[in-house]
């Protein structure tokens, strides 16, 4: 506002100290904060220098127009005060006094009053990916942002997206500042390297006298526990290891599947005889019967860095033997899952 013009005042003779008259001027300053701006109910006050000899600081005061106990803060020997933590729509009165050496002080200049506005009843929404903190909030609110624990053979590595908006973008969990916009951010996660080991394997040697398509696989306990770097075996007329039967052998694969980039998956297994395909635990794939060699398909999309179940089934009744899990997306044909995004379940 334009400065108020000088209203007359007492004179206070303080020694070789005469008090005179001040001008000022109040303005309303938006605070700078994150690179973000946001409302903060605050005022910057601004005033001209006594004409008095002898002053040795200045002191605010100011109280709410409706009346009550004043507050002064003591400035020191400067001609801008900043008062912060005011209320929303609120009326204050300002006046300024000088003071000497002595701890005298003058009369109060001329008053200027102030409206604080109103609150903002604006919202915008915050959406966390991979992480917790999501939501609707006024602009300036602080917000707890936390990446969700990384899943096995991953570790957190940073946030993407409207990075502005937080205290440190390298740390999983750190404080964001609403602005007067929606904003996006997304915790990534780096795979470690070497993790990738493959599935773990359960081998089970079955009744020949049982009925096919085995209704009853896994019974008793697996004759061999390991862990398959890939599912792609072809055995023939042969034995998977020593302890396994050469025929009337079932066999179950658990652990997890990485996807290494966001899109369109197929997902193919071949079984000769039976199998069966689980991710996150519904069935994608039921081809449980005696069979040649024949590949069934499930089309899905994942995302990039994201881990899922995977269980895979297989019986082998009489004849050739045959198991593979293969897979393709974007930029990649068919191909074996290799054991770098394959991690196998630590079982019972």
């Amino acid at each position: 506002m334009p400065p108020v013009p000088p209203l007359p005042v007492n004179y206070s003779n303080l020694g070789d100290v005469r008090f005179g008259r001040f001008f000022w001027v109040i303005a309303l300053f938006l605070i700078s904060s994150h690179g973000l701006v946001r409302a903060a109910q605050r005022v910057r006050l601004a005033w001209n220098a006594s004409p008095s000899s002898g002053v040795t600081g200045y002191r605010v005061y100011y109280r709410q127009s409706s009346g009550g106990q004043s507050t002064s803060v003591n400035v020191g020997n400067v001609l801008t005060a900043t008062i912060s933590n005011l209320n929303d729509a609120t009326t204050y009165l300002f006046w300024v006094t000088a003071y000497n050496n002595a701890g005298l002080e003058s009369t109060g200049s001329n008053e200027v009053s102030y409206t604080t506005p109103s609150a903002s009843t604006e919202t915008y929404s915050l959406t966390v990916y991979n992480g917790t903190g999501d939501g609707t909030y006024p602009p300036g609110t602080e917000v707890t942002v936390r990446a969700w624990s990384a899943q096995p053979g991953d570790q957190f590595e940073i946030w993407e997206g409207d990075i502005a908006i937080l205290d440190d973008f390298t740390s999983a969990t750190t404080q964001a500042l609403i602005p007067f916009q929606d904003v996006t951010i997304t915790a990534k996660h780096l795979p470690t390297f070497g993790a990738g080991t493959g599935l773990r394997g359960e081998y089970y040697n079955d009744s020949p006298n049982g009925a096919y398509p085995l209704n009853t696989p896994f019974a008793g306990s697996p004759v061999l526990t390991r862990t398959d770097a890939t599912v792609d075996f072809d055995w023939g007329s042969d034995s998977p290891a020593s302890q396994v039967n050469s025929h009337f052998f079932s066999a179950r694969w658990t652990g997890q599947v990485k996807a290494p980039v966001s899109g369109s998956y197929t997902f193919t297994v071949t079984g000769d005889d039976g199998v069966r395909l689980f991710i996150n635990g519904t069935t994608v794939i039921n081809g449980w019967r005696d069979q040649g060699a024949t590949p069934y398909s499930y089309t899905t999309t994942l995302s990039a860095g994201t881990l899922y179940n995977i269980e895979l089934h297989y019986y082998e009744h009489e004849g050739d033997a045959v198991c593979r899990f293969l897979w393709s997306y974007p930029g990649q044909s068919t191909q074996t899952i290799p054991s770098s995004q394959l991690y196998p379940s630590s079982g019972p």
